[in-house]
């Protein structure tokens, strides 16, 4: 059944090249299609094990279309590898599992309800895939891909950056700068402890009876250090900020809370931003881009 399935899409055809067969037992079947600028695309239709075991004849195609630099071992980098003009301009990455299906016991193919020939797929797939690199046709498309792969997720990943930065200056927290290898834990169940993290230890200084730790401490004397030049800069002498200074128990009892809020909270704060902006960038990155 399965070489009758592969031969009927007539390979090679479309600029698609002999058809490779899965070497782990799936169902179906892969083919390049090269370019003479060193780029290649990658198509891959098969039929998943669980529906082969379904007694209905009529089995959904699972189809994958992928785009990427060729490496000397015949391997396709994934197109997120390569520059923004080629994410933007080239072929796009896509998936289908619920459009095209396949009859196995009468040999036919259809496009949801329309019968095709298996070369239709093909066709149909490399449409999609080239929609990008057409002038007009794909100008809607390369606006959308611009926004979600270019501004969204820079802007993600710099605020998120910004987050890791932060939570270092604050509490001496060192967190990998590097977002895609914050987002392969971003399903982990141990989320406060964010991977390749190292908490900088220190001794501890006491200030009214409360013992914190010294980078603690330091941020929260040069936070407040700063707060002070400011105001006196500006001439700036708030009502409240007077009574607090002026009271020695409101005064022990903000020095307590704020640094207990410095030294804990804002940490477990901004160690779940970083988690819920890498994970954002990550859901952002691969988001499926209506055609």
């Amino acid at each position: 059944m399965d070489q009758e399935f592969k031969k009927q899409f007539g390979l090679p055809c479309y600029g698609f090249l002999e058809p490779i067969d899965f070497t782990d037992g799936i169902f179906g079947f892969g083919a390049f299609k090269k370019y003479s600028d060193g780029y290649a695309s990658l198509f891959k239709i098969s039929i998943g094990k669980e529906w082969l075991e379904k007694e209905d004849p009529l089995k959904p195609l699972f189809i994958t279309m992928s785009y990427g630099k060729e490496t000397e071992d015949g391997l396709l980098l994934s197109s997120s590898t390569t520059k923004i003009k080629k994410n933007i301009t080239g072929p796009i990455d896509l998936t289908s599992n619920d459009e095209f299906f396949y009859n196995i016991e009468t040999h036919e193919f259809f496009h949801k309800k329309k019968k095709i020939n298996a070369s239709d797929v093909l066709k149909y797939v490399d449409e999609w895939h080239i929609k990008p690199t057409k002038l007009i046709k794909g100008f809607w498309l390369r606006i959308k891909l611009i926004f979600w792969r270019v501004i969204a997720t820079s802007a993600i990943k710099y605020t998120s950056n910004f987050l890791v930065y932060c939570l270092y200056f604050i509490s001496g927290t060192k967190i990998s700068n590097n977002i895609w290898q914050r987002t392969i834990f971003k399903d982990s169940a141990k989320q406060e402890d964010i991977p390749s993290s190292k908490e900088t230890a220190g001794k501890t200084i006491d200030m009214f009876g409360y013992k914190a730790s010294v980078w603690s401490v330091i941020f929260y004397c040069l936070l407040h250090l700063l707060i002070y030049i400011t105001f006196f800069f500006y001439n700036f002498r708030p009502k409240l900020v007077i009574e607090i200074i002026t009271n020695n128990f409101l005064t022990i009892a903000y020095v307590i809370f704020s640094l207990w809020f410095i030294e804990n909270l804002l940490p477990r704060i901004l160690k779940f931003l970083i988690l819920k902006t890498s994970s954002l960038f990550h859901n952002l990155s691969f988001k499926t881009i209506k055609i």
